[in-house]
């Protein structure tokens, strides 16, 4: 953002969450945190996954802006949603079903021993 914008906007820190674009970042799950995504019409994906369609045109979240200045009412009603999930397994398989980009966050052992990155050879043990 810096560099596209020739140093004319500054990032600051934002702690999990993207600072300019919202929802993005690392949410509460019911026993672990889960990283969601939800830009354009991955937005209304993500009202309709939570059960709530309507907050896609609430005038707090309507647009990007809005949800980047509402961001903290925003995190609290993901977090509420996910807290109110079976498993966290659940809350991810309910959000890749509408097509929000969500993911585990994963520990470095868990990272490790992933099928799909031991699938990809993306691990893998190196002799010095």
């Amino acid at each position: 953002m810096y560099s596209a914008s020739d140093g004319h906007i500054e990032p600051t820190r934002s702690g999990q969450h993207h600072f300019a674009v919202a929802p993005l970042g690392l949410f509460q799950g019911k026993t672990s945190q889960i990283v969601i995504i939800a830009m354009g019409t991955q937005w209304v994906n993500l009202c309709k996954a939570l059960g709530q369609p309507d907050l896609a045109t609430d005038p707090r979240f309507e647009n990007l802006t809005e949800r980047v200045k509402n961001r903290f009412e925003l995190v609290k009603i993901i977090e509420e949603w996910l807290a109110g999930m079976p498993s966290d397994e659940e809350s991810v398989r309910v959000l890749e079903e509408h097509r929000v980009p969500v993911a585990p966050m994963l520990t470095v052992p868990q990272a490790m021993n992933h099928p799909h990155l031991k699938e990809r050879k993306t691990v893998r043990t190196v002799n010095d």
